[in-house]
């Protein structure tokens, strides 16, 4: 099979001190790859060495070792040609405040090749798409958080890329525009066969929008595969249940292993999921009674959280 992208063996060592002698190995070893027209979610907690990653596979880092494959091409040899398929957006970068957001968009566009007219199309061809067309001129200075958010977005798609890295494209987004852009990037998944990279702290977004996931802990590969797959190793539900009963409940859970806390009348509760029916007889029995319970399964945040925590005994490593 061939990959759009191929890192083998990646490892990146900051050297510090007044001799370079003290190391700190940020990227220890990872390897994978991305297929066309795949969705791939980077997680891991600050620090971890997403960052330091993502600035290699975009060359504004070198690594110390281990190879970068684009398109069946080193990354090393072949730079330039490579980063035009490759558009980038992050809502950690501003673009330059004083230039209207046409004119920042067209100077990009035309950096990777595209006419003026045609960048200023797909500009505001994406910006229509996306319910922002009022902000193409606009001073990119005076936008908000959102509405720089969005022109990232549009920035890395508008040079009509193979492949985009996204650094939590979505973290300014309120819940309608941040909807907009994932359903934006599905379309160019299916129709174009883009294929994306991106990191979130939304557990639930990543969990609805890729097809598989890397989690990176203290610069190593601990956990390659589909959400799915990484969920099916939790074990822990949550019930969520309002009750009359809260002095009864209380005294019940206390008196347990379940790990739970209550907020404002709502008893939030972890629990293996094998052991739910007994806990519900025990209510039964206890003749404790709720106005309202919903059981959850466990999430990508449950194994994120899990696996962070070293609470996980099985990797999934492709």
């Amino acid at each position: 099979m061939s990959y759009i992208l191929e890192v083998k063996n990646l490892n990146k060592v900051f050297k510090s001190g007044l001799f370079k002698i003290k190391q700190f190995k940020a990227i220890d070893n990872i390897t994978f790859n991305l297929k066309s027209g795949e969705i791939l979610g980077l997680l891991g907690s600050n620090g971890a060495g997403k960052t330091t990653l993502m600035q290699m596979l975009l060359s504004t880092l070198t690594p110390t070792s281990g190879k970068i494959s684009y398109f069946g091409q080193c990354f090393e040899k072949n730079r330039s040609e490579i980063l035009k398929k490759i558009g980038f957006a992050s809502s950690y970068t501003k673009l330059p405040p004083n230039l209207l957001v046409k004119e920042n968009l067209t100077i990009i566009g035309r950096l990777y090749g595209l006419t003026e007219k045609r960048a200023l199309e797909k500009s505001a061809e994406l910006l229509n798409i996306l319910k922002m067309p009022e902000i193409f001129n606009k001073k990119n200075g005076v936008l908000s958080a959102g509405q720089s958010a969005v022109v990232q977005i549009v920035k890395a798609l508008i040079i009509e890329p193979k492949i985009v890295i996204l650094d939590e494209p979505m973290a300014a987004l309120d819940v309608e525009a941040a909807q907009r852009a994932r359903d934006l990037l599905k379309i160019y998944r299916k129709d174009c066969g883009l294929s994306i990279i991106i990191t979130s702290h939304n557990m639930e977004e990543v969990e609805q929008l890729v097809d598989r996931v890397l989690i990176v802990k203290s610069g190593k590969l601990i956990a390659d595969s589909t959400p799915d797959e990484l969920i099916r190793q939790v074990k822990t539900a949550h019930i969520e249940l309002y009750t009359d009963d809260s002095l009864k409940l209380e005294t019940y859970l206390s008196n347990s292993n379940f790990k739970w806390v209550i907020q404002e009348n709502e008893f939030k509760i972890k629990i293996d999921e094998q052991l739910i029916p007994d806990f519900l007889n025990n209510l039964l029995k206890l003749k404790i009674t709720y106005t309202q319970i919903s059981i959850k399964r466990p999430t990508l945040e449950d194994y994120f959280f899990a696996i962070t925590n070293n609470e996980t005994t099985q990797l999934l490593l492709n």
